[in-house]
């Protein structure tokens, strides 16, 4: 417990409440820095003729996004040491500066290797699961139709009279009333004046 330095009827606060406090900073940097400069930089250099930024970029990215899969797990366990999201910024630092290109070393000597090894099985599993996702999804939906129209059925209130009643029923009524006799036709031809 630290005390608080001044007696303006505050209680005393803890380490852990001073971490906390430093995540509430370091939380908004590390993502500005992990995700919205990245971002910024990667449009920037789509917009450049040079593709060897553009390829810095990607590199970037998969690496990231690697780190950050791994890193949503880790978070459970590792958010309360002190200084994380610090740790989490510099990281974030080495993988992006020019001057530690860290990202293009992690991707050239781990990443690339890794994935052309395993391309094959890596493109086999993500077809099968994208076709039992589109399986699950198609029979979700069906099982969500079906159960919609049937309550739909059990659910549905009378109509009013003025509302049942469509043109349709309209026409029918009319159709069916029994109409006047029309006026006889005489087969006399007309007379010559």
């Amino acid at each position: 417990q630290l005390a608080c330095p001044l007696d303006l009827g505050c209680h005393s606060v803890s380490k852990n409440q001073l971490e906390d406090m430093g995540s509430v900073f370091s939380r908004p940097i590390c993502y500005f820095i992990g995700f919205v400069y990245p971002a910024y930089k990667s449009w920037k250099a789509l917009n450049t003729p040079d593709v060897d930024d553009d390829k810095g970029w990607l590199m970037y990215w998969i690496v990231f996004s690697g780190l950050n899969a791994v890193e949503w797990w880790a978070d459970r366990l590792m958010f309360w040491f002190p200084f994380y999201y610090e740790a989490k910024i510099a990281s974030y630092l080495l993988l992006q500066l020019p001057q530690t290109k860290g990202a293009h070393w992690i991707y050239n000597n781990y990443v690339h290797k890794f994935l052309s090894q395993h391309e094959k099985t890596i493109d086999q599993t993500m077809e099968d699961v994208q076709q039992q996702a589109a399986a699950k999804l198609k029979e979700g939906a069906q099982v969500a139709v079906q159960y919609a129209a049937e309550n739909a059925i059990k659910r549905r209130a009378p109509l009013p009279a003025s509302v049942a009643t469509t043109y349709a029923t309209t026409m029918i009524q009319k159709a069916a009333q029994p109409q006047a006799p029309a006026a006889p036709q005489t087969d006399a031809p007309a007379a010559d004046k």
